[in-house]
């Protein structure tokens, strides 16, 4: 039996949001944390629109977790499955391989 692999979490902030510069203020936190952290590996923020432009979802790594357990909680951040990659930019943390995922970016 394979190990279930650990969930992403997705933050959906609504045009409001992200115009009042909420995505910049996750970012920031997210990227402190990080770096504080001395940078795990695969840990990274992604973000990206959704398909209706409504809302701006951002991502996070099942590696981005030690990272932004406030954030989630802060924002109500659910479980989720990866993102598909050409729907999102990273915006913080690791640039490398995306651990367990087979993502490079």
């Amino acid at each position: 039996m394979q190990p279930i692999p650990a969930p992403w979490y997705r933050i959906l902030l609504s045009r409001g949001e992200y115009e009042a510069g909420e995505s910049d203020l996750v970012r920031a936190v997210f990227q402190e944390t990080f770096i504080a952290r001395n940078g795990p590996a695969g840990a990274a923020l992604f973000g990206g629109w959704a398909e209706d432009g409504k809302s701006f979802l951002l991502y996070f790594t099942p590696s981005a977790r030690a990272c932004a357990r406030a954030l989630f909680q802060a924002y109500c951040a659910e479980p989720c499955g990866p993102p598909a990659m050409l729907s999102v930019n990273w915006m913080a943390g690791d640039q490398g391989r995306v651990s367990g995922q087979g993502f490079e970016f």
